[in-house]
């Protein structure tokens, strides 16, 4: 890998709205932590907020993992999102504890944005352009489902 990387801008559209939605959701989390909400509706967004990531894990661990050409290259991908999972997991295992649920989210978001930047600089620089399209179509299918499987924000 290059020791200086450089930025790509996203062969999948979709997926980098899907970073900024949760960065907008992670936003929105930290707004209702400011205002006081309750648990019962911090849990809500954070439950979102994690079966978001999960559905991006699954969809890079599906489709992007097996497309990387270069064994270092998919191993810290697969390291990211093995990061990112147990991240969602202590999250929901530690509701109750507001505190630390706190800054369990912050980690998870600032984990999501350094994931990100890494797809920018080292994966998608990689992909061939018939895999760019192929993935751009899948996650287009997987995020239609998606969206019918939660409620509005």
């Amino acid at each position: 890998m290059d020791a200086t990387p450089t930025a790509t801008p996203s062969p999948l559209p979709a997926l980098e709205q899907e970073f900024d939605r949760l960065a907008r959701l992670f936003a929105e989390y930290e707004r209702l932590v400011d205002a006081g909400t309750g648990p019962t509706d911090l849990g809500a967004r954070l439950g979102r907020i994690g079966g978001r990531v999960r559905a991006i894990v699954g969809f890079e661990q599906d489709e992007v993992l097996p497309r990387l050409p270069a064994p270092a290259l998919r191993g810290e991908t697969e390291s990211q999102l093995a990061d990112l999972l147990a991240r969602v997991e202590r999250l929901a295992s530690r509701v109750s504890d507001l505190a630390h649920t706190e800054r369990e989210a912050r980690a998870l978001a600032q984990a999501l944005h350094t994931h990100a930047a890494w797809q920018r600089h080292h994966v998608w620089p990689r992909l061939a352009g018939d895999q760019r399209s192929f993935l751009e179509t899948e996650l287009a299918e997987r995020r239609a489902a998606w969206l019918q499987d939660e409620a509005p924000d």
